[in-house]
Protein backbone atom coordinates (compact mmCIF):
# COMPACT_ATOMS: atom_id res chain seq x y z
CA UNK A 1 0.00 0.00 0.00
CA UNK A 2 1.62 3.32 -1.06
CA UNK A 3 2.42 6.05 1.84
CA UNK A 4 -0.53 8.33 2.11
CA UNK A 5 0.03 12.51 2.14
CA UNK A 6 -1.42 12.35 5.31
CA UNK A 7 1.45 9.67 6.28
CA UNK A 8 4.25 11.83 4.52
CA UNK A 9 2.73 15.05 6.34
CA UNK A 10 2.71 13.27 9.81
CA UNK A 11 6.28 11.88 9.47
CA UNK A 12 7.34 15.55 8.78
CA UNK A 13 5.84 16.97 11.34
CA UNK A 14 7.37 14.48 13.62
CA UNK A 15 10.54 15.12 12.39
CA UNK A 16 10.34 18.66 12.40
CA UNK A 17 9.09 18.68 16.41
CA UNK A 18 12.49 16.36 17.12
CA UNK A 19 14.86 18.76 15.84
CA UNK A 20 13.55 21.17 18.47
CA UNK A 21 16.15 21.90 20.88
CA UNK A 22 13.41 21.03 23.79
CA UNK A 23 13.69 17.31 22.50
CA UNK A 24 16.64 15.29 23.55
CA UNK A 25 15.58 11.93 21.42
CA UNK A 26 13.94 10.46 18.97
CA UNK A 27 13.24 6.68 19.50
CA UNK A 28 12.18 5.04 16.32
CA UNK A 29 10.51 1.62 16.83
CA UNK A 30 10.75 0.15 13.15
CA UNK A 31 12.68 -1.75 10.75
CA UNK A 32 12.12 0.74 8.08
CA UNK A 33 15.01 3.39 8.93
CA UNK A 34 14.68 6.76 8.11
CA UNK A 35 15.42 7.80 4.23
CA UNK A 36 18.74 10.66 4.07
CA UNK A 37 15.57 12.88 2.38
CA UNK A 38 13.99 12.63 5.67
CA UNK A 39 17.16 13.73 7.24
CA UNK A 40 18.42 16.13 5.07
CA UNK A 41 18.27 19.73 7.07
CA UNK A 42 17.43 18.57 10.11
CA UNK A 43 20.28 17.95 12.69
CA UNK A 44 18.55 14.37 14.09
CA UNK A 45 21.15 12.34 13.84
CA UNK A 46 22.82 12.46 17.37
CA UNK A 47 18.95 12.55 19.05
CA UNK A 48 17.70 9.55 16.52
CA UNK A 49 17.63 5.76 18.68
CA UNK A 50 16.32 2.84 15.96
CA UNK A 51 14.58 -0.46 17.96
CA UNK A 52 14.40 -2.67 15.29
CA UNK A 53 13.91 -6.45 15.50
CA UNK A 54 16.22 -7.59 12.99
CA UNK A 55 20.18 -7.97 13.85
CA UNK A 56 21.84 -7.60 10.32
CA UNK A 57 20.00 -4.10 10.39
CA UNK A 58 21.38 -3.17 13.58
CA UNK A 59 24.84 -3.72 12.59
CA UNK A 60 24.14 -2.06 9.38
CA UNK A 61 23.17 1.17 11.18
CA UNK A 62 25.80 1.36 14.12
CA UNK A 63 27.90 1.42 10.95
CA UNK A 64 26.64 4.31 9.36
CA UNK A 65 26.80 5.90 12.84
CA UNK A 66 23.27 5.62 14.26
CA UNK A 67 22.85 4.29 18.20
CA UNK A 68 20.77 1.17 17.38
CA UNK A 69 18.96 -1.75 20.11
CA UNK A 70 16.84 -4.78 19.16
CA UNK A 71 13.92 -5.72 20.56
CA UNK A 72 12.43 -9.16 19.96
CA UNK A 73 10.10 -9.49 16.71
CA UNK A 74 7.05 -10.05 18.52
CA UNK A 75 3.46 -8.47 17.27
CA UNK A 76 3.20 -6.47 19.84
CA UNK A 77 0.46 -3.35 20.54
CA UNK A 78 2.34 -0.11 19.43
CA UNK A 79 1.95 0.80 23.26
CA UNK A 80 4.11 -2.45 24.16
CA UNK A 81 6.39 -1.73 21.35
CA UNK A 82 7.15 1.76 23.48
CA UNK A 83 7.78 0.43 26.26
CA UNK A 84 9.81 -2.71 25.05
CA UNK A 85 11.89 0.11 23.49
CA UNK A 86 12.07 1.79 25.98
CA UNK A 87 13.69 -0.83 28.88
CA UNK A 88 15.98 -1.70 25.54
CA UNK A 89 17.19 2.19 25.24
CA UNK A 90 17.38 2.26 29.06
CA UNK A 91 19.68 -0.96 29.23
CA UNK A 92 21.86 0.35 26.37
CA UNK A 93 22.51 3.77 28.37
CA UNK A 94 21.43 5.79 25.14
CA UNK A 95 18.36 7.04 27.53
CA UNK A 96 19.05 8.83 30.39
CA UNK A 97 16.91 10.14 33.44
CA UNK A 98 14.96 13.59 33.17
CA UNK A 99 15.27 13.08 29.04
CA UNK A 100 12.40 14.13 26.46
CA UNK A 101 11.80 11.74 24.47
CA UNK A 102 9.73 11.42 21.48
CA UNK A 103 8.47 7.56 20.79
CA UNK A 104 7.60 7.02 17.44
CA UNK A 105 6.10 3.72 16.11
CA UNK A 106 3.40 2.29 14.31
CA UNK A 107 1.38 -0.98 12.99
CA UNK A 108 3.89 -4.31 12.45
CA UNK A 109 5.02 -4.54 8.96
CA UNK A 110 4.15 -1.05 8.15
CA UNK A 111 6.58 1.26 6.38
CA UNK A 112 5.25 4.56 7.90
CA UNK A 113 4.69 5.52 11.52
CA UNK A 114 1.57 6.29 12.39
CA UNK A 115 1.45 6.82 16.63
CA UNK A 116 3.54 9.38 18.72
CA UNK A 117 4.05 9.09 22.16
CA UNK A 118 5.67 12.06 24.26
CA UNK A 119 7.20 11.22 27.85
CA UNK A 120 10.07 12.59 30.02
CA UNK A 121 11.94 9.67 31.67
CA UNK A 122 11.61 9.12 34.90
CA UNK A 123 7.90 10.52 34.62
CA UNK A 124 5.03 8.68 35.29
CA UNK A 125 3.94 5.45 36.59
CA UNK A 126 4.07 2.98 33.90
CA UNK A 127 7.31 4.17 32.52
CA UNK A 128 9.27 4.36 36.11
CA UNK A 129 7.77 0.94 36.79
CA UNK A 130 9.26 -0.50 33.39
CA UNK A 131 12.02 1.54 33.72
CA UNK A 132 12.73 0.58 37.46
CA UNK A 133 13.67 -3.21 36.12
CA UNK A 134 17.07 -2.34 34.60
CA UNK A 135 18.64 -2.21 38.72
CA UNK A 136 18.64 -5.79 39.21
CA UNK A 137 21.50 -8.28 38.72
CA UNK A 138 23.29 -8.53 35.05
CA UNK A 139 22.05 -12.18 35.31
CA UNK A 140 18.59 -10.57 34.84
CA UNK A 141 17.37 -9.31 30.96
CA UNK A 142 14.97 -6.09 32.04
CA UNK A 143 12.55 -6.43 29.05
CA UNK A 144 11.67 -10.11 30.69
CA UNK A 145 11.46 -8.66 33.75
CA UNK A 146 8.84 -6.24 33.16
CA UNK A 147 7.23 -8.02 30.88
CA UNK A 148 6.53 -10.75 34.01
CA UNK A 149 6.00 -8.02 36.27
CA UNK A 150 3.36 -6.22 33.37
CA UNK A 151 1.73 -10.10 32.97
CA UNK A 152 1.27 -10.95 37.66
CA UNK A 153 -0.42 -7.17 37.32
CA UNK A 154 -2.92 -7.88 34.12
CA UNK A 155 -3.22 -11.75 36.22
CA UNK A 156 -4.23 -9.58 39.62
CA UNK A 157 -6.40 -7.14 38.06
CA UNK A 158 -8.53 -9.27 35.14
CA UNK A 159 -8.42 -12.75 37.60
CA UNK A 160 -10.14 -15.58 35.57
CA UNK A 161 -13.88 -15.40 34.61
CA UNK A 162 -14.43 -13.13 37.37
CA UNK A 163 -12.87 -14.69 40.13
CA UNK A 164 -9.73 -13.25 42.17
CA UNK A 165 -6.63 -16.17 41.23
CA UNK A 166 -3.22 -15.97 41.93
CA UNK A 167 -0.04 -17.65 41.02
CA UNK A 168 3.81 -17.80 41.20
CA UNK A 169 6.46 -16.63 38.49
CA UNK A 170 9.88 -18.03 39.42
CA UNK A 171 12.79 -16.47 38.04
CA UNK A 172 17.03 -17.06 39.08
CA UNK A 173 18.43 -20.60 39.05
CA UNK A 174 15.76 -22.36 37.58
CA UNK A 175 17.82 -25.76 37.59
CA UNK A 176 18.53 -26.07 41.40
CA UNK A 177 14.37 -24.79 41.70
CA UNK A 178 13.41 -27.53 39.69
CA UNK A 179 15.23 -30.43 40.75
CA UNK A 180 13.73 -29.60 44.79
CA UNK A 181 10.18 -29.66 42.99
CA UNK A 182 7.88 -31.48 41.74
CA UNK A 183 5.39 -31.91 38.84
CA UNK A 184 2.06 -32.41 40.25
CA UNK A 185 -0.48 -32.01 37.10
CA UNK A 186 0.51 -32.16 33.36
CA UNK A 187 2.82 -29.77 32.33
CA UNK A 188 1.04 -27.69 29.53
CA UNK A 189 3.90 -26.78 27.53
CA UNK A 190 5.07 -29.46 27.54
CA UNK A 191 6.16 -30.26 23.98
CA UNK A 192 6.50 -26.79 22.64
CA UNK A 193 9.59 -25.76 21.04
CA UNK A 194 11.54 -23.04 23.25
CA UNK A 195 11.13 -20.58 20.19
CA UNK A 196 7.17 -20.64 20.49
CA UNK A 197 6.96 -20.09 24.54
CA UNK A 198 8.75 -17.52 25.19
CA UNK A 199 7.36 -14.88 27.76
CA UNK A 200 7.81 -11.85 25.79
CA UNK A 201 5.29 -13.06 22.99
CA UNK A 202 1.85 -11.45 23.75
CA UNK A 203 0.16 -14.85 22.69
CA UNK A 204 2.32 -16.64 25.29
CA UNK A 205 1.50 -14.32 28.01
CA UNK A 206 -2.32 -14.80 26.95
CA UNK A 207 -1.64 -19.00 27.42
CA UNK A 208 -0.26 -18.13 31.42
CA UNK A 209 -3.24 -15.98 31.95
CA UNK A 210 -5.27 -19.10 31.19
CA UNK A 211 -3.00 -21.75 33.21
CA UNK A 212 -2.27 -19.28 35.82
CA UNK A 213 -5.45 -20.71 37.25
CA UNK A 214 -3.67 -24.23 38.30
CA UNK A 215 -2.58 -23.97 41.74
CA UNK A 216 1.03 -23.60 40.79
CA UNK A 217 3.77 -22.07 39.93
CA UNK A 218 5.80 -21.12 36.51
CA UNK A 219 9.53 -21.32 36.62
CA UNK A 220 11.01 -19.35 33.99
CA UNK A 221 14.16 -20.83 32.30
CA UNK A 222 16.89 -18.54 30.78
CA UNK A 223 18.49 -19.29 27.56
CA UNK A 224 21.57 -17.05 26.63
CA UNK A 225 22.21 -15.97 23.15
CA UNK A 226 24.80 -13.60 22.08
CA UNK A 227 23.92 -10.60 20.13
CA UNK A 228 25.99 -7.14 18.97
CA UNK A 229 25.54 -4.57 22.12
CA UNK A 230 23.92 -1.23 21.68
CA UNK A 231 26.21 1.74 20.25
CA UNK A 232 27.81 3.58 21.80
CA UNK A 233 27.84 1.21 24.60
CA UNK A 234 29.73 -1.60 23.83
CA UNK A 235 29.20 -3.45 26.96
CA UNK A 236 26.09 -2.72 27.47
CA UNK A 237 23.17 -6.29 26.51
CA UNK A 238 20.94 -6.20 23.91
CA UNK A 239 17.69 -6.14 23.50
CA UNK A 240 17.92 -9.91 22.75
CA UNK A 241 20.76 -10.99 24.60
CA UNK A 242 18.59 -13.16 26.72
CA UNK A 243 15.28 -14.85 26.49
CA UNK A 244 12.46 -16.41 29.18
CA UNK A 245 10.75 -19.57 28.65
CA UNK A 246 8.33 -20.83 31.00
CA UNK A 247 10.14 -24.23 31.77
CA UNK A 248 7.13 -25.50 33.53
CA UNK A 249 3.81 -25.04 35.30
CA UNK A 250 2.12 -26.01 38.65
CA UNK A 251 5.71 -27.07 40.24
CA UNK A 252 5.31 -26.95 44.14
CA UNK A 253 9.37 -25.20 45.64
CA UNK A 254 9.68 -26.10 48.93
CA UNK A 255 11.01 -22.43 49.52
CA UNK A 256 7.26 -21.03 47.92
CA UNK A 257 4.59 -20.38 49.52
CA UNK A 258 1.33 -21.76 47.64
CA UNK A 259 -0.57 -18.79 45.59
CA UNK A 260 -3.74 -16.86 47.03
CA UNK A 261 -6.92 -18.92 45.47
Amino acid sequence: MADSKLDREFLRTVLSLAAKPEVDRLLLISDVPLSAEHLRGRPLKKKLVYAVTEDRLAQSLRRQGYVCVTVPPYDYSRVEKVKVALVAAMTANVLADGENVLCLTGRSGARMPDTLIRLQIGRGFEEKAAIDTIGLGAEFNPQVVEALVSLAMAIGHEGFEGHPIGTIFVLGDSTAVMEQSKQLTINPFQGISEAERNVQDPNIREAVKNFAVLDGAFVIRWRRAPSPSASPSPRAPSASSRTAIPSSSSNKSPAAPDPPK
